[in-house]
């Protein structure tokens, strides 16, 4: 298990600092502008104010969104696992299903990451004009 734990966390060292990485800044004016604003606008219009919380829900509930984040997950894993330098007396040494449960849980770290960027990112992006609540807002 140690082996598969250094080869996941190896893969996802190497994936953040790829530069595909700067994708999520664009993917992040395009959620800003699309769900941000608009969210931070009907609740000026209502005078009724917005939680921080709903930023993320409006994102999973927007149709172009939930299309655009698959395709970007899927960019970001394209040219991954890389291999380069040691990794292939390193794979030499460990078993198939090592390396392959390396890259499965390589693959699970990338997704909870993504999903955590994306909840994290909604709510400092709207922490400007929300506020923390509990509820929804009406």
């Amino acid at each position: 298990m140690k082996t598969v734990r250094h080869i996941s966390f190896s893969e996802f060292q190497r994936w953040l600092r790829s530069s595909r990485i700067i994708i999520l800044a664009v993917m992040l004016v395009f959620v800003h502008t699309q769900i941000i604003t608009t969210l931070a606008d009907c609740s000026a219009r209502m005078g009724e104010p917005v939680g921080i919380l709903e930023g993320f829900i409006a994102l999973g509930n927007s149709g172009v969104i939930v299309l655009i984040v698959p395709a970007l997950f899927l960019v970001l894993l394209a040219d991954f696992p890389q291999k380069g330098g040691i990794d292939f007396f390193y794979q030499m040494r460990t078993s198939k299903k090592k390396w392959i449960l390396g890259q499965m849980l390589f693959a699970v770290e990338a997704s909870i990451f993504l999903t955590v960027f994306l909840v994290v990112s909604s709510m400092v992006m709207l922490s400007g004009c929300g506020k923390w609540m509990t509820c929804i807002s009406s």
